[in-house]
């Protein structure tokens, strides 16, 4: 076989296991994400808000997840609260690869929703029997889709489309209904060559090119010094 098609072959193959899992949303889905996002969802329509520069309606939106509250943790250490907070109130916390993303409208059209699919590269909190090369989903607001000729958009900050290929840190909260469906808690976190890669200045005190192995060991030492009550 030549080279050419060996290459047309290997880019065919790839293109049809993305295809596999770029599955359609499906209502139960639709349901489950809307309802966990409920309360931070505004009652207003896409099509109506101010257009971006380009064009698009829509809006900007930060959507924080919650931190631990009325316990100073370690006043020495300004990570401590923060990082025992990531890992208390997340469910798995993971390294991915992206394999694919689908955005969708909001049933009331008030805001989009987009669904990632990857394959999880290393487990930071084990999660049930999840394991490494599982396919998994994480769903997080924000996103661009066109309805009736009309691009819509919303804008999350750290929320950036997952790039297939590309690796993350991912801290998640379990779907109550569906295996291995989560919904993203922070950010996107960026991975290139094992180190965060961030758009900001930081993230959970940890600053650009901090390796997951610094990330996991100093999370280890925050929960192993005041486990999650």
């Amino acid at each position: 076989m030549s080279i050419r098609k060996q290459a047309f072959l290997t880019i065919a193959i790839f293109a049809l296991v993305n295809i596999a899992y770029a599955e359609a949303i499906t209502d139960h889905e639709r349901d489950e994400a809307e309802a966990h996002f409920a309360d931070h969802i505004v009652p207003q329509n896409l099509h109506n808000m101010k257009s971006f520069p380009d064009g698009a309606k829509g809006t900007f939106i930060s959507e924080y997840p919650p931190r631990m509250a009325g316990d100073p943790g370690d006043p020495a250490d300004p990570q401590f609260l923060p990082l025992q907070s990531e890992y208390c109130y997340s469910d798995a916390i993971m390294s991915a690869e992206a394999i694919d993303s689908i955005a969708y409208l909001h049933s009331k059209k008030s805001t989009i929703i987009t669904r990632a699919t990857f394959k999880v590269n290393g487990i930071i909190k084990e999660f049930g029997n999840l394991s490494v090369n599982d396919i998994v989903t994480a769903s997080y607001l924000g996103g661009e889709v066109t309805e009736n000729g009309e691009l819509l958009r919303v804008e999350n900050l750290g929320h950036f489309p997952a790039k297939p290929g590309s690796s993350y840190l991912l801290s998640l909260k379990v779907a109550k209904t569906t295996k291995n469906t989560f919904f993203l808690r922070g950010p996107l976190v960026e991975l290139k060559k094992n180190r965060i890669v961030l758009r900001g200045v930081e993230w959970l005190g940890f600053k650009p090119g901090t390796t997951v192995e610094e990330f996991q060991n100093k999370l280890s030492s925050v929960v192993h010094t005041k486990p999650c009550k």
